[in-house]
């Protein structure tokens, strides 16, 4: 309410603002309310570097980042999973994004799909100078938009505004806009060698993290999803449910009843982050499936677990039991 009052009357708080007892508010409470003020005042307006195209390019090549404020994905991961997690925002075209991305981030794209494609092109047919000219004229005039929806993603209750960010390879886009979030007042960390990185991470965690490996099997209709839901309810294992996470029960009927399936990529980034966090000495339940589940494709490392899972329990479930369980699954969707 504080840092509302004074966003009114444009004048600053001071830290030391006196608070009658009855509202219950201690001095570092108040102090607290002028620094979310502050970088919220910030973040209204851009400063003067940034206010014209030359001094913003000077500002963009002078591109060097703290490396102590670069983090491998191991630590990229462990502040965004912290006890009070940071919002992540990846800076990639909205193309790039949908395709695949780190399990929990939001969008900020610095360029728009054809802005991209008119920046690639530029690079191919003529030079590198000349598209990072076009890139940079693409992005200055919404730089007071992108830092507003920046600031929209901070925990207004946190003591220091941090995001984590990332884009390609961790380079030009991300760290521009950290230094250009930085300057505002945003505590930033980088994703070093960003998304590229992360997927490298994901695609190792899959194929070499030990794991012992149970896979439930049997035909359509078997209830071999409801056995793991069972397991899980109970807490008796570790379970992952492929076809929950792919959006699509597996059989021909599958898509019934479900959103959009993720892309390939990202089921395979949203499996390495759950597989990361597994028991290596306990048995973690899956279903068995084949090498895609709708239309979207199983790591190939991951299906290689199942094929060669250490332990397989078969469900051998009569016929008209399996039609039965199928009907009830399927018919309230309709003949459609």
């Amino acid at each position: 309410p504080l840092a509302a009052m004074a966003l009114l009357t444009m004048r600053p708080i001071s830290p030391f603002v006196s608070v009658s007892r009855g509202q219950g508010q201690s001095q570092s409470r108040v102090a607290c309310a002028a620094k979310g003020y502050g970088v919220l005042r910030r973040l209204m307006q851009l400063q003067d570097d940034f206010l014209s195209l030359p001094k913003t390019k000077e500002f963009v090549l002078d591109r060097d980042w703290p490396k102590e404020r670069l983090l491998n994905v191991e630590e990229f991961l462990q502040h965004q999973e912290s006890e009070r997690p940071c919002p992540v925002l990846d800076v990639r075209s909205p193309k790039e994004f949908h395709k695949g991305h780190v399990p929990g981030a939001r969008n900020l794209p610095l360029l728009n799909d054809d802005e991209r494609a008119a920046v690639g092109t530029m690079f191919a047919q003529i030079g590198a100078k000349e598209a990072f000219d076009l890139a940079l004229e693409s992005v200055h005039p919404k730089l007071a938009t992108l830092l507003r929806q920046a600031g929209e993603n901070v925990d207004s209750e946190a003591h220091e505004a941090k995001l984590l960010l990332y884009c390609k390879r961790g380079g030009m886009r991300s760290q521009s806009m950290a230094k250009l979030l930085s300057r505002h007042g945003l505590d930033v960390m980088v994703l070093t060698g960003g998304y590229k990185a992360f997927r490298t991470w994901a695609e190792q965690t899959l194929r070499e993290k030990p794991q012992k490996v149970c896979v439930i099997a049997g035909a359509t209709g078997s209830g071999k999803t409801d056995i793991l839901e069972e397991i899980q309810r109970q807490g008796l294992g570790q379970v992952i449910n492929l076809e929950a996470m792919a959006r699509h029960k597996g059989s021909v009927f599958g898509a019934l009843g479900e959103e959009a399936q993720p892309s390939s990529e990202q089921l395979r980034n949203d499996l390495a982050i759950k597989w990361s966090k597994l028991c290596s000495s306990k048995w973690v339940y899956l279903e068995d499936e084949g090498a895609r589940i709708g239309e979207a494709v199983l790591p190939s490392s991951l299906y290689q677990r199942l094929r060669g899972a250490s332990l397989v329990l078969h469900l051998d479930v009569a016929f008209a039991l399996r039609a039965t369980r199928s009907l009830e699954l399927y018919g309230p969707f309709g003949a459609e």
